[in-house]
This record gives structure tokens, sequence and C-alpha cells, in this order.
């Protein structure tokens, strides 16, 4: 929430909206924090006894902005200057300009809309323009023409809509010295029936991801508004207005830098999927799912707060078994075999002597003992894309052994002796070949076609950056 603009006003709980508490709501460290005056003790609406959460808080700003604070909660952390006690709410959801009735929320809201400039480059399509009369480059004229919107049914009863426009309209005249503005690209969810906050947050997760993966850079909107299905007013003329309410909420997940990537760093973009975008699209909706673990390791991992290599390495390395067992499986034998002819016969050689707890973890450990080990998930998975790791990494399966060993050196640990720690700039490789392994598998689950995911890996100047001791010739 670092966008979040500082509020003052009025601040009450639907239950007794009666009783109003004047505070400010800031943003701190990325988190929305209302601190709350408490002038008369008695009257107030929240526990002073325990923490407390509350779904729904309401406020009114000093300019007349309502404001809406879902999921919230009391620190119980309060105290006191001048005699007037101060108090701490914490909200995870901040919505400005309107107030969702509390027994609305969980069918609130029928669309989403997101104002994302940083899709412009994934498009790599202008409808800008720039006409030379005969050659004379000193008479020019500026042409701007919006693409046509589009869009097609990304999961059953939601809608999505692809719009464009720019953020501003120019004008000429005698004191003009310069014309500017930004082409915008519009992206719209648009749900049959009413759905709640969170699950619009969901459906902006995977849609945030999916085009990070493509672009190979975090890539979010810039603006999230969503239209709510409540205190709908109707104009004489017969149409309806909706409230508007532009949302704030904290993500673990940040871009690294406010730049926009170049077309050639970019690994997917829009012009060689087009024909394909929608079922590409579509799948990913199913893919999402089926991987979530995967997708949050792996997004955690690089755009979270912990930005230390090992951290991020072992996530990543999670990140890809999670992957292979939620799309593959992967077990040496039936499992069902395992367990009626195999697990048996492997919990009877334990020595009877041992005591029950070390027994008792012994069959827990064999209860996964068919499953793959993570150097077989990831030459399996590597194998699928073995034309671009020959190129980038031509020893890309002794660097899975490699892998294998710096993860167990983290996780499995052995006082016995032969630890060897991983070299930091070693760490650097590994996970730069896991990230391009996740990243590739993840498109080729959506359908992309394989031949052209490879060929565009090849191109891509982000993997040649990144690999660049095996640059092809």
């Amino acid at each position: 929430m670092k966008d979040l603009p500082e509020f003052e006003g009025f601040w009450w709980s639907p239950d007794d909206p009666d009783t109003q508490l004047a505070g400010r709501l800031i943003s701190d460290d990325g988190v929305a924090k209302l601190i709350l005056t408490i002038d008369s003790p008695g009257h107030f609406p929240f526990s002073r006894s325990e923490s407390r959460e509350y779904e729904v808080l309401h406020g009114r700003t000093s300019d007349g902005k309502q404001i809406t604070l879902l999921k919230c909660f009391d620190l119980n952390t309060s105290w006191s200057s001048s005699g007037i006690e101060k108090r701490i709410v914490l909200a995870n959801y901040v919505l400005v300009g309107g107030l969702v009735p509390q027994s609305k929320v969980e069918n609130a809201f029928s669309e989403l809309s997101l104002k994302w400039p940083g899709l412009q480059r994934w498009f790599f399509e202008s409808g800008v323009s720039v006409e030379h009369d005969d050659g004379d480059f000193r008479s020019f004229t500026i042409r701007y023409k919006a693409k046509e919107t589009f869009g097609f049914e990304y999961l059953k009863g939601l809608k999505i809509e692809f719009g464009f426009s720019t953020d501003k309209i120019p004008f000429g005249g005698p004191l003009t010295e310069q014309i500017e503005f930004n082409e915008i690209v519009w992206v719209t969810l648009k749900k049959d029936t009413p759905k709640s906050l969170e699950y619009y947050i969901e459906k902006l997760n995977e849609l945030i991801q999916f085009f990070s993966i493509c672009v190979l850079e975090y890539n979010q909107p810039q603006v999230v508004t969503l239209v709510g299905d409540f205190d709908i007013e109707t104009r004489e003329d017969g149409t309806s207005i909706s409230p508007h309410l532009q949302v704030y909420y904290s993500s673990v997940q940040e871009p690294q830098s406010d730049r926009r990537p170049h077309p050639i760093e970019i690994l997917m973009p829009y012009g060689v999927i087009k024909e394909n975008f929608q079922q590409i699209l579509k799948s990913w909706a199913k893919v999402a799912a089926e991987v979530s673990p995967s997708r949050s390791l792996y997004f955690s991992s690089l755009y979270g707060t912990n930005k230390y290599i090992e951290s991020t390495f072992l996530s990543l390395a999670q990140s890809a078994e999670v992957f292979h067992r939620r799309r593959y499986g992967g077990t040496y034998i039936p499992d069902e075999k395992y367990r009626e002819d195999v697990l048996p016969a492997l919990e009877s050689a334990i020595p009877h002597e041992l005591d029950s707890d070390v027994k008792q973890a012994y069959k827990q450990r064999l209860e996964y003992f068919n499953e793959f080990s993570l150097a077989k998930r990831l030459k399996m998975m590597s194998s699928n894309h073995k034309d671009v790791f020959s190129m980038f990494v031509p020893d890309w399966k002794s660097k899975i052994r490699s892998i294998v060993k710096a993860r167990n050196y983290y996780t499995h640990y052995s006082e016995g002796g032969g630890n060897v720690a991983p070299d930091i700039n070693k760490l650097v490789e590994y996970r730069e070949f896991l990230k391009m392994l996740i990243e590739l598998e993840m498109l080729t689950a959506t359908g992309v076609n394989i031949e052209l995911l490879h060929s565009q890996a090849k191109r891509c100047q982000r993997y040649r950056w990144n690999f660049p001791v095996n640059h092809a010739k």
C-alpha cells in the first residue's frame, strides 16, 4: 500500500454507526494503519481488553470521501497524550469511494477494472502514428487511433476484456510548447454474479503472474478499481450508476523497479501468441489453480522482501519440485503396489528393539520413499527443454547434480563432516537455472507451442544476459 494517500476523518463500525471516532489512515511500511483518537473511553466501539478482528469498518474523510476498511485487526496497542488516548487498527484492504454494507461483503462486487500501463510493452502495438508531409520533417501530423477492445470468457461466468486509450486528451493552441500523452491498457473482469473482494484479488494475482512470466519482470496494474453491486443510483433516463471503489491492498510481492522492459527482453510477447492467446490464458486459469503452491514459492522468492540468495535458491528449488509433483506426479512404481507389496516389507525390516519414537519416524519417512527425488524431477523437466538448455547451459545435467548437492547442504546438513558450503556465485547460477526452468514449464503447461517457446527463449535478451558464458553464435 505504498501509494495509499493519507486520510483524516471519522471512523465507525457498521454495528454501531452512531459512535464515531476521529482518526488518521496512513501507510506505514506498506501496511494500512488507522490511528484512532479516543476522547470518550466509555463510547469506544472496539474491545479494550483483547485484540480483535473486524470484517468491516467505515470512514468518511474531512473532504467527504467514503472509505471502507476490510479484514481489520485491532492491535490492542494504545498510548495517551495530554489525556487523549490513541489506538491502532490495521487493515488488509482499503476501498476508497463507497461504504460496503457488512451484509454484502461476500457478494459486493460485479466488476474489477485495472489500469495497466505496464502491459503496453507486452502488447507491443501502438495506436500512435506520425505522418510527415511530403518528406518535410518540419511539418508532421500526430494521430492516435485506439485499438479495438476485445474480450472472451476467462472462466465460466467470468469475462475478461482488454481496452486501450490515452491517459489524457492533448490540445493545441498558440501557447502549446509540447504535447504529451501515454497509451494505457485497461483490463476488466466482469462476473455474471456479484463476488467478494478476495475472489477478484485472487484472479488479479493470477493475471499479474501470467504477464510477469511472459515479460520476465513483475508487472502489476497501476490502479485497481472495483464496481460495487450496492448503493446503485438510477437516473431519470433509466441508466444506473454503480459505486466505483479504488482498491489498496498489501502485497508481499513488489516490482524491483519502475522500468519497463525493452521488447527484446520479453520472453513471450502478445504478437507471438496472438492467434492462440484466448486459449492460452484460459488454460493458465486452470494451471494456476493446479500449481498454486509452486507459483507462490516462485514469486515470493523473486519479488518478495527476502532477498537473501540462499533463501531465494531454496524457494525456487522447492517451487520446481512442487510444480513437477502437481503436474507429473512421480513415483517409481504405482503407489498402490508400493503400499501393498513394498512398504510392509520395508517397515518389517525396522529393528523391533528401537524406541517407538524412532520407529515411527522411520515409518513416516518410508511413506515417501517411492516418490521421485529432486534430481530426477529436475532432469525430467529439463529434458523437455534440452534444446534451450543445451544452448545456454551445455552441462545442464551436471548442473542439476550441483543444484541438488547445494540444496542438500542447506536442508540435510550432516554433523559427520563432508559439508562444503556452495559458492555464492554458483548459487546465483543455480537460481537462474531454476528460474528459467520454472518459467518454461509454466508456459508449456498453458499450451504454448513448445517449438515457438524454445525459439523465443533462445533469442530472449534477458536469458542471454543471465547466461553470458554460453551465448549462441
